[in-house]
């Protein structure tokens, strides 16, 4: 049957061409937007546990919060009251590294002792943080990561035990983290959270996440939550009043109901175009067969039983399918790329976005549904009644073009309307952009260069120096050709932080 239909489908080269390319490019959209829904949205977290890690959020319906960052005083009481499970804490932001004469800013975050061990996470090198390692003037250690361990160091394991220089004071290396570690976005370092004696309850700039113990369950953690969160309230109105406390698994952290939501819509969006691809081709099969009409009731004169000429045709249609699913996997590597290109870095497991042998069994499922979906019908349409009228009929053909005439007009229907909806969506979509871009964001971003700056709090121990440096780059920067205008802010406009100071 394979090399009787590799001979039937290189008498038709044309269509053999025009098919396969159908076929290639629904495969290749599928492959593709699957790879990302799965890797990005299906698969659970890469940490022992992951069922059992929470998200902790703190709400202030008074203030109208829903999702806001912890003060590091609320945390130090969370984690000493807690018994559902364990909390850590931890701050993202950056640093000025300074060593062997080459200044630059690496990202990190500045985490609890205990955070690494929550993830169920040990170093591959050296150790993890202790927690004497809390308290101010003990927390000058570090922990790479190891792609800024490699960087920086070659791989070299002397690493260990040097200092660095992290924002003006020496951080000694203690730890290198496991090559497949990946917490949010990438980062270069890990240092330990500072919890001085009286910690600020003020200043909401915490993320906060939590182990629970075996048997404890999310609505349980919760509810010891609210309860500790009401205590807190009674305690410290300034700052506390109204405000609640709530926690998430740290999945849907990540990836929350917007994101599933938009990769459902992908899904089906990719469905519908391989819907198309396998009409298309149906149809072209179908106008193929019709043509064979009078081969295929010669072949059921001599004996073939129908449920042989249908094997026969479904094995053309599955090996035109193979060879377009082939081509659909290659073109599926480049597609998978330039997801990753256009993913916010800060999702979980994009370093993992790959044709993977999860995506692959996909993709060999896809390619095997595709040529049956696009055989059968022909198949069995052409095959139907009497498979000898065409001998009767002395090779007109005409009665059975008007046979399959039902069918071939269903398919083209059908194209068109999966199109059609197709467009229509992708109509909405881009009005909804163009909607959006024309939103008035209260000012206008064009030509607008931004930079942060991160200072050493040793240097610059209070607020008036602060603003004097401030005043000084300020003057500075309007003295530059071409600038017009310079300005200073601790949060960007849109620049979507969540924390709270006062």
């Amino acid at each position: 049957d394979v090399r009787y239909a590799l001979r039937s489908l290189r008498r038709s080269p044309g269509l053999f061409a025009v098919a396969a390319l159908s076929l290639a490019l629904g495969v290749a959209v599928n492959v593709t937007i699957f790879a990302g829904v799965d890797i990005l949205l299906r698969r659970p977290l890469d940490y022992p546990n992951a069922a059992r890690l929470v998200r902790v959020w703190s709400d202030n319906k008074d203030r109208g919060w829903t999702r806001n960052s912890i003060s590091l005083a609320d945390f130090v009481d969370w984690r000493r009251e807690s018994r559902t499970g364990a909390l850590a804490a931890y701050a993202g932001g950056s640093f000025n590294l300074a060593d062997q004469g080459r200044p630059e800013r690496v990202s990190g975050l500045r985490v609890s002792p205990d955070f690494f061990a929550l993830l169920g996470v040990k170093p591959a090198l050296g150790r993890a943080f202790r927690p004497a390692e809390e308290t101010p003037g003990q927390s000058q250690v570090a922990v790479l990561s190891d792609r800024f361990w490699r960087n920086r160091f070659a791989g070299d394991s002397l690493a260990l035990g040097r200092s660095i220089r992290l924002d003006g004071r020496p951080h000694t290396i203690v730890g290198v983290l496991p090559a497949d570690f990946r917490f949010g976005s990438a980062q270069d370092l890990f240092t330990p959270l500072e919890i001085p004696p009286d910690p600020d309850r003020g200043s909401h700039y915490l993320s906060v996440m939590g182990l629970l113990r075996a048997g404890a369950t999310l609505d349980q953690a919760n509810s010891e939550l609210t309860a500790i969160a009401k205590r807190l309230a009674g305690l410290y109105p300034a700052t506390n009043l109204g405000a609640g406390a709530y926690a998430i698994t740290l999945q849907d952290s990540f990836v929350d109901r917007t994101a599933r939501e938009a990769g459902v819509i992908c899904m089906v969006a990719v469905g519908f175009v391989l819907l198309i691809a396998c009409a298309n081709v149906a149809n072209l099969l179908l106008t193929r067969a019709t043509a064979r009409n009078r081969e295929l009731a010669v072949r059921s004169a001599l004996g073939a039983a129908r449920g042989r000429l249908v094997g026969q045709l479904l094995t053309e249609s599955v090996l035109l399918a193979a060879v377009g699913g082939m081509l659909g996997l290659g073109l599926s590597i480049v597609g998978i790329k330039w997801l990753g290109s256009i993913i916010p870095a800060d999702m979980p497991r994009l370093e993992q976005l790959r044709l993977d042998p999860r995506v692959l069994a996909y993709g060999f499922a896809v390619i095997v549904a595709t040529g049956v979906v696009a055989g059968l019908a022909p198949a069995l349409q052409v095959t139907r009644g009497s498979l000898t009228d065409p001998l009767k009929d002395g090779g007109r053909g005409g009665s059975m073009g008007l046979k399959h005439g039902k069918l071939r007009a269903s398919l083209v229907i059908a194209e068109i309307s999966l199109a059609l909806v197709l467009l229509i969506s992708a109509g909405l979509l881009i009005k909804a952009s163009l909607r959006l871009q024309a939103v008035n964001l209260g000012f206008d971003p064009k030509n607008v260069l931004t930079f942060a700056v991160t200072l050493d709090q040793r240097e610059y121990p209070d607020t008036a120096q602060v603003i004097t440096l401030e005043d000084q780059l300020q003057a500075r920067l309007a003295a530059l050709p071409g600038v017009t205008s310079v300005g200073a802010v601790t949060q960007l406009p849109m620049g979507g932080g969540n924390g709270t100071y006062y």
